[in-house]
C-alpha cells in the first residue's frame, strides 16, 4: 500500500514538473516563433516584392533547417503530444457554463485544432515547397478560393486564441498571477491580443488573396 502511494506521489509530481514544462514551451519558443511569424508574413501587406525578400531571407538563412528542428520541431511536437494527452484525460463539463469554465474547454478544442492546421502548414506550404515562389503560390491559392479562406481563418483564429488564453493559463500554472482581481484584467488583456492579432492576420491573408499569384 506504502509503495503504491509512494509511486502515486512520485507520478504527480513528475506530472507537475512537465506540466510547467509544456506550458513554458507554449510560450517559448512556439509563441515567440508564432508571433514573429506573423510579423514577417506582414510584408505581405506592401506587396509581392516585400513578401518575395522576406521570404528568400528566411530561406537563405544558415543552417535554417536545423534552427527549424531543434528550436521549432521538436518543442512543438512534445507541446503537441503532451498537450493531446492533457485533452484526452481532462474532463470537459459542459454543465457550468462559468467563464474560465468556457476557456478551458476553448483551450482544448483549439489545441486540436491548432495541431491539424500547423501539420497541415507545414507539409503543403514548408515541406512540399522547393522555392520562395512556391511558398507565395501554395499559400495564395488557399485563400483565394471562399472555402480556403474560411478555413485558413479558423486555423489562424484557433492559434492565436490558444497563444493568448496560453499566456493567461501560463502566468496561473507558474504562480505568477495572483489575486482574482489582477486574473480578470489579464484574462480581458489577453483576449485582447487575441483579438488584435487575429485581425492583422485577417488583414494579411486579405491582401494575399488579392495578390496576382
Amino acid at each position: 500500500m506504502e509503495k503504491k502511494q509512494k509511486k502515486q506521489q512520485n507520478y504527480l509530481h513528475s506530472d507537475f514538473y512537465i506540466r510547467r514544462i509544456h506550458s513554458l514551451l507554449g510560450i517559448i519558443p512556439i509563441g515567440i516563433f508564432l508571433c514573429f511569424h506573423l510579423f514577417m508574413n506582414s510584408s505581405a501587406i506592401i506587396g509581392v516584392e516585400a513578401w518575395a525578400a522576406v521570404i528568400d531571407g528566411m530561406r537563405s538563412i544558415p543552417f535554417v533547417i536545423v534552427a527549424e528542428i531543434g528550436i521549432i520541431a521538436i518543442p512543438f511536437i512534445f507541446h503537441i503530444v503532451y498537450g493531446l494527452y492533457i485533452v484526452y484525460f481532462s474532463k470537459m463539463n459542459m454543465k457550468y457554463q462559468y467563464y474560465r469554465n468556457w476557456m478551458f474547454i476553448l483551450q482544448r478544442i483549439t489545441a486540436i485544432i491548432t495541431t491539424i492546421f500547423v501539420i497541415e502548414h507545414v507539409v503543403f506550404v514548408r515541406i512540399m515547397t522547393a522555392s520562395t515562389m512556391d511558398v507565395m503560390t501554395a499559400m495564395a491559392h488557399v485563400v483565394q478560393t471562399p472555402l480556403g479562406f474560411v478555413l485558413e481563418l479558423i486555423g489562424v483564429w484557433a492559434s492565436v486564441f490558444h497563444f493568448s488564453n496560453g499566456i493567461f493559463t501560463f502566468l496561473i500554472t507558474w504562480g505568477i498571477l495572483q489575486g482574482e482581481r489582477l486574473q480578470k484584467l489579464f484574462s480581458i488583456l489577453t483576449m485582447l491580443l487575441c483579438a488584435g492579432m487575429f485581425l492583422w492576420t485577417l488583414i494579411i491573408l486579405i491582401r494575399i488573396a488579392m495578390m496576382p499569384i
